[in-house]
């Protein structure tokens, strides 16, 4: 995939794109623009965004020189163009159509396993791992020893998993927002890294020292 995305990079050049953030997080996407950027996220094909030239299609991706998909609307079909592949080609759904011109430009359709670090994977899996246990161990202790017993369940509880329902449960919406408006796969990792950063920085600043506190 990295070979491929340096030797074939992915341009978007297309009307009618959404730009605004947050309808891009709470609606499917409406215009063919918008589903084929999603499309390109699901297939983990980074891109880049172009202005549409005056007279082109309403719809152009381009595979670097490899291949193009491009899309004349509205109710028209995808049509592929590149190196081995038949200009003649009947039009193709979106899905199809992006997987073509992904394969004639070298991009793969599946992980190459063979060419996984495993040693550094696994690593970095268990120091994530790590980190989860080094928070949720001491979180419940705190937990207990930062409110008298007479209100401690609901007032653990209930800032607990509004944080959990609030911030985690729209972890998915402006996640696939974030990487389908930047073009970029991992861009979505900005949302809960910038959660983590608040919540170290708020605890630091805020949270009080328990220790010695007395229980009851």
């Amino acid at each position: 995939m990295v070979r491929a995305q340096a030797q074939s990079p992915v341009t978007v050049a297309a009307a009618r794109c959404e730009t605004n953030f947050l309808r891009k997080a709470l609606f499917p996407p409406a215009s063919a623009c918008d589903q084929t950027m999603e499309a390109l996220y699901r297939l983990g094909i980074n891109y880049h965004r172009a202005a549409v030239p005056t007279g082109g299609p309403e719809l152009t991706v381009q595979f670097g020189k490899a291949a193009k998909m491009t899309y004349e609307g509205p109710g028209g079909s995808y049509r592929v163009t590149g190196q081995g592949l038949s200009p003649k080609t009947p039009g193709d759904a979106l899905l199809p159509a992006l997987k073509r011109a992904a394969g004639a430009a070298g991009y793969p359709d599946h992980a190459a396993l063979d060419e996984v670090n495993w040693p550094t994977a696994i690593a970095s899996l268990f120091g994530l791992t790590l980190f989860a246990a080094m928070t949720f161990g001491p979180l419940a202790a705190y937990l207990v020893e930062l409110f008298p017993t007479q209100v401690r369940y609901i007032a653990s509880s209930t800032p607990y998993h509004i944080g959990n329902a609030v911030f985690g449960g729209f972890l998915p919406f402006f996640t696939l927002a974030i990487a389908v408006f930047r073009g970029d796969i991992f861009a979505g990792l900005i949302y809960p890294t910038a959660i983590a950063g608040a919540t170290v920085i708020i605890g630091a600043l805020f949270l009080p020292e328990t220790h010695g506190r007395d229980l009851t």
